[in-house]
């Protein structure tokens, strides 16, 4: 993660990703969504020698069975006239590179005996083919949900899970690393700011004070959002706590309760009195019994308050 700096969170990533980016063995990321599962993904291929090669990702809960086989595998298409048309997909198309194949456990079950095949044996069949086609890639695979739960309901299958569970990179959510923000907050601005040619350099203190009480249920995608907007709608050279989305600022005026009035001693012995008073329709000896002291005292303490009765 090319981030300037590093907390205790960032480092294990880091050193997940240095560890396993050498090796050439599928790794199975795994997070919320929004975490960086695809960025994590991204950093294993740079790091590894595959670097100088393609990296592609494809979501297979974006497809439906079929396209999803055709993008994946490509297929072959026998004309009347005998002729052979076929179409390379994705993994032929990134020879000696890496395919980081997102969001795994919606790939239907046919599919994942066809990535056992890919992971096992190097080879694949493409649509309606009959040939079996040599392969180079690295595959790498992310989920949202556990799949070893899935694997005890039979959604996903056994023999894929142990293929993809050589290595498996974890990534927190935002909320449990929240001295990750500022590192994030400052990797964002620099390139929004760049990107959107604007003046802007720092981020106050206040406003990084309300992004690190907010709990980003969208995780580092949600921050990386907000900042964008926050860039977006500044004009001088720091980002204020106005600057970010509604929804973020409201939470944080929500979650901070209003400073409460404190009385001092005296005012508050001055509505003791007057309420004791008022309890003994007026009978300063009552009164000064409940208050337990003598009627000389409650009347000096009266006169003092200007109550003259």
């Amino acid at each position: 993660l090319r981030i300037v700096g590093q907390t205790a969170a960032i480092q294990e990533i880091k050193t997940g990703i240095e560890k396993v980016a050498a090796l050439d063995c599928p790794v199975l990321i795994t997070g919320e969504p929004g975490t960086g599962k695809k960025l994590a993904a991204r950093n294993i291929h740079l790091r590894s020698p595959r670097s100088n090669q393609k990296f592609t990702a494809v979501n297979v809960a974006t497809f439906n069975e079929d396209l999803l086989y055709s993008e994946l595998f490509g297929h072959d298409i026998e004309v009347a006239t005998g002729t052979l048309h076929s179409r390379r997909g994705v993994i032929e198309l990134t020879p000696y590179g890496t395919l980081l194949i997102e969001q795994v456990p919606d790939a239907p079950q046919s599919l994942q005996a066809r990535l056992v095949r890919l992971l096992e044996e190097r080879t694949i069949y493409r649509m309606e083919g009959k040939r079996e086609i040599p392969v180079d890639v690295r595959v790498l695979a992310s989920t949202t949900r556990p799949l070893a739960q899935e694997v005890k309901t039979n959604a996903f299958r056994q023999d894929l899970y142990y293929a993809l569970n050589a290595f498996v990179l974890k990534i927190p959510p935002l909320r449990a690393r929240a001295e990750d923000i500022p590192l994030l907050c400052n990797y964002f601005l620099d390139n929004f700011r760049k990107e959107f040619g604007k003046p802007v350099r720092q981020i106050a203190n206040e406003a990084l004070a309300m992004l690190m009480a907010y709990d980003f249920p969208g995780n580092v995608r949600e921050l990386e959002s907000a900042v964008e907007r926050a860039v977006i709608m500044c004009d001088g050279e720091k980002l204020e706590k106005g600057h970010f989305p509604e929804s973020i600022v409201k939470k944080q005026t929500a979650a901070t309760p209003t400073p409460a009035t404190f009385l001092s001693l005296a005012e508050l012995e001055t509505r003791h009195i007057l309420e004791v008073l008022k309890g003994t329709g007026g009978n300063k000896s009552e009164a000064a019994k409940i208050l337990g002291i003598n009627r000389a005292s409650l009347w000096r303490k009266l006169k003092n308050m200007g109550y003259d009765d």
